[in-house]
């Protein structure tokens, strides 16, 4: 039984709060949380739930990519905007979807293991003790090193979550969710959420801040978590036909937590199919969400790219030929113990990219719109504080903020992780196997002078000179 003395009781897997605004309060109290649980727990509840519309928010990213050949602009980058659409389901939706995924994991694993294909998928489940990207990067990275001769292909599948098949969804999620029975039917709570996620309703954010101008003019802390409008006011929305209905035959929404794992599900059978066909040829296969990466010998690229297109074709989905890379990777003929990378597309030197990481055949790095997240971050911290320091004009306020923007980021506190630490462990696992990390090297002995650099272009702005010494 649960009881007030013990709130870790509530701590599970699952059950997390969100800050967001929605069309119900999130659950902050411990009996509230408690109630929910008990609510999520119970399948007849589940399954006469009504869910709630969910907020649909367009994601904009610019991205810094190498310009074509012949530009417009005549520059070597340029920016590209890529636009998400991302779908938040109510907090009382949310907890449901939460723990539904969190019970189709264990099913999920006990099929990878039957089949053998634990390390082919990467994206959206626990990895191995002790394991991280970096260290499917380096696995991926050693074995284009071991090969010496090889083409590394990357596919994107085209809109992978818009495109997702209902009927195939329903059919692979009853295969795991009952395994290993051979009863592939879904439960009437499975069912009903399974209809929230393909016939799912929403209404864009936008529309919501021109109805309810008064409530997204408060702070953002004043309204975190907090019911954006009653009942009466959402019914009137629907009158007004300000929500919208998906009616194809495909497509989920991306941005849930269930949604994650049921993509991975959905691509099972594919997964299962390009092990049983890379295995015969000693071919190494690894996906990771809606990117598959393929290494192979030149005489079998063809091959494989047929296999993948006939096997994403029977999942109803498509590859983006334009994302399409091929690297061929050879021994360089002035050095037999590096490999050059070369697109057979262009014919000009390239570098493979892969879970935040370029690997040219000699040197590994870390990508550089990694970096350039990571200073963007950097940037707006600095003015941040800078502009804090203008607002209150005292010395240990000013002190102290600048303390916290190096413990942030740099080595100074290394008990907390951040960009470095990463780079740091980077560094340190790649190097174990024999890669040459010189541009991690530089970039992390670079780091220090780059933080005071910011600072002071900061401080400067706002008129707060400030005399940054340099760790010794």
């Amino acid at each position: 039984m649960l009881t007030p003395s013990s709130p870790t009781s509530l701590e599970t897997d699952w059950q997390r709060s969100r800050l967001y605004p929605h069309f119900d309060s999130e659950y902050t109290s411990y009996w509230a949380k408690a109630e929910i649980r008990r609510q999520v727990e119970n399948v007849d509840w589940v399954a006469k739930r009504q869910f709630l519309p969910l907020i649909k928010r367009e994601v904009v990213t610019w991205k810094r990519k190498k310009a074509p050949v012949g530009h417009a602009s005549g520059k070597k980058r340029i920016l590209k905007r890529k636009k998400r659409s991302i779908c938040f389901a109510s907090h009382t939706d949310a907890h449901i979807y939460s723990f539904y995924a969190y019970k189709l994991k264990e099913p999920y694993e006990k099929v990878l293991e039957k089949e053998d294909i634990q390390e082919c998928v990467i994206a959206y489940r626990p990895v191995k003790k002790g394991f991280c990207n970096i260290h499917y990067a380096r696995d991926v990275f050693s074995f284009i090193k071991q090969k010496q001769h090889c083409v590394a292909l990357l596919f994107d599948v085209e809109k992978f979550f818009d495109t997702l098949n209902h009927e195939k969804l329903k059919s692979t999620w009853g295969q795991v969710q009952n395994f290993p029975s051979s009863d592939y039917t879904l439960g009437p709570d499975v069912f009903n959420i399974y209809k929230s996620l393909t016939k799912f309703s929403y209404i864009p954010e936008g529309q919501l801040k021109k109805n309810f101008k008064s409530f997204y003019s408060q702070p953002f802390t004043e309204r975190s978590g907090k019911q954006i409008c009653s009942a009466e006011d959402l019914r009137a929305l629907r009158k007004k036909r300000c929500l919208s209905r998906n009616n194809k035959e495909y497509g989920i929404p991306q941005g849930s937590s269930l949604s994650a794992v049921l993509a991975n599900i959905y691509m099972l059978p594919f997964d299962i199919a390009m092990k049983d066909f890379c295995n015969d040829k000693e071919i190494l296969y690894r996906r990771y969400s809606d990117d598959i990466l393929v290494v192979c010998d030149p005489e079998q690229v063809s091959t494989v790219e047929e296999k993948v297109n006939e096997l994403i074709a029977e999942r109803n989905l498509k590859i983006n030929p334009d994302k399409t890379e091929r690297l061929s990777f050879n021994p360089n003929p002035n050095n037999l113990s590096e490999l050059d990378c070369t697109n057979l597309a262009t014919g000009v030197k390239s570098k493979v990219q892969y879970l935040g990481f370029t690997f040219d055949g000699t040197k590994v790095n870390i990508r550089r719109n990694s970096i350039g997240r990571y200073t963007t971050k950097l940037n707006k911290a600095a003015f941040a504080i800078a502009k804090g320091c203008k607002k209150k004009n005292d010395p240990p306020l000013k002190g102290y903020i600048r303390r916290r923007l190096f413990e942030g980021y740099t080595l100074k506190r290394r008990e907390k992780t951040n960009f470095l630490t990463y780079a740091n462990r980077a560094e340190k696992i790649m190097s174990e196997v024999g890669f040459d990390v010189s541009k991690i090297s530089t970039f992390k002995n670079k780091h220090l002078a780059s933080v005071d650099k910011v600072v002071n272009k900061a401080f400067l702005k706002f008129n707060r000179n400030l005399n940054i010494k340099k760790k010794p």
